[in-house]
């Protein structure tokens, strides 16, 4: 009767064991599956909206703009843009030329130079605003000099941004702003071989211009 006693009170201390692990086992379960569910809601929420496409090509080539965003929300769907030529030239030979004045805060030593093509195939949206387009290496990006834009391009009319008339195409010029202080010293002095893009959209697909 003891025996039989004890081996309940065993058999009893092990359904306990057992219901307890169970009870554990079922709430490592829960908490597995509740961080699962959240971890595949945030991976979803930024493969729907980080922008993990990437596309890129190379100068004389057409990108077209198509339905990705470009920086700031603005899209520019029916517009393409075709870099046709790049190069570094140092700021204040650029501004001597173009008997440009205005003083600087901070001018820049050089000034990348992009020659652009954009084309509106029959877009409805208002148009691209160029500052917007990135330049960039690999470990820095720089923006556009806004007076050299306008002093370039006389067709924006003092404006920063162009809006085409459907089925036509314009020449541009970008400059962008090259500083010594936002370069590091190997970057500075191989600024000729360095690796330079034009960014065009953000996302969802990055679109990119291979200039050099």
């Amino acid at each position: 009767s003891g025996a039989a006693s004890g081996a309940a009170g065993v058999d009893g201390a092990a359904g306990s064991r057992v219901s307890s692990g169970t009870a554990a086992a079922a709430a490592v379960l829960v908490l597995a599956s509740a961080w699962y569910w959240r971890y595949d809601g945030i991976n979803r929420y930024y493969q729907d909206y980080a922008g993990l496409g990437y596309e890129s090509c190379e100068i004389g080539e057409t990108l077209c703009f198509g339905d990705d965003y470009i920086d700031t929300g603005l899209r520019a769907l029916g517009y393409s843009i075709a870099a046709e030529g790049f190069d570094i030239v140092e700021y204040e030979a650029v501004a001597e030329e173009l008997g440009y004045t205005a003083t600087m805060i901070e001018p820049p030593e050089r000034v990348a130079i992009v020659e652009v093509t954009l084309k509106n195939d029959g877009s409805t949206d208002p148009g691209v605003m160029l500052p917007e387009l990135m330049l960039h290496g690999l470990d820095f990006y720089t923006d556009m000099n806004l007076g050299l834009l306008v002093e370039l391009n006389p067709v924006l009319e003092g404006n920063y941004g162009i809006s085409l008339p459907d089925n036509s195409e314009c020449r541009l010029t970008l400059p962008y702003n090259l500083r010594e202080s936002q370069l590091s010293k190997s970057a500075w002095s191989g600024l000729d071989e360095l690796s330079v893009l034009l960014q065009v959209t953000a996302y969802p697909t990055t679109k990119e211009i291979v200039l050099q």
